[in-house]
């Protein structure tokens, strides 16, 4: 058995170290970027490429996916998180490799929280605002207290137009 195979095996999973890129709280439907910064300090150029296939059935992006660097010289990769409106709200965790050519392997782990914005009428699980029998001519009023129990802001309107159509 040739030792440097079970060597080889052995530092197949070691990582040198690991990164968080955490996204937040996202609202489902929508599109959020992340540009992350990388630059070659070293003496000779560097070849490094992220293992895209770990991605492949998730809402994430990343590009470019493969880059050389000289000494000296940056560069930019994006990572993109675009979801669908039909995406259910889950927190989500990917991690993908970001291997150096003969030289080491970096872990990303990309974080999500993906959430819809949603108002509720407080003590009223039906949501239903009932006025019950109201004379001619009185008025009656209720109290309404509206709560937002998500993590993303709820912007909301109150439209006073007759949903009533009259002929």
């Amino acid at each position: 058995m040739n030792p440097n195979n079970i060597e080889t095996k052995l530092f197949e999973n070691v990582y040198l170290t690991s990164w968080i890129c955490d996204f937040g709280n996202v609202i489902v439907g929508s599109t959020q970027k992340k540009v992350l910064k990388y630059k070659n300090v070293g003496e000779f150029q560097i070849e490094m490429a992220f293992d895209i296939r770990q991605l492949k059935n998730s809402d994430f992006k990343i590009t470019p996916d493969k880059v050389k660097l000289l000494p000296g010289e940056e560069t930019s990769v994006t990572v993109t998180l675009a979801t669908k409106k039909n995406t259910p709200c889950k927190r989500i965790k990917n991690s993908i490799v970001l291997e150096v050519k003969n030289g080491a392997k970096y872990k990303l782990e990309i974080l999500s929280n993906l959430t819809v914005p949603e108002i509720i009428i407080d003590g009223n699980p039906e949501a239903v605002v009932d006025f019950q029998k109201v004379l001619c001519g009185q008025r009656k009023t209720i109290t309404l207290r509206l709560l937002n129990e998500k993590e993303v802001n709820c912007d909301w309107a109150l439209s006073l137009r007759d949903p009533v159509a009259k002929n």
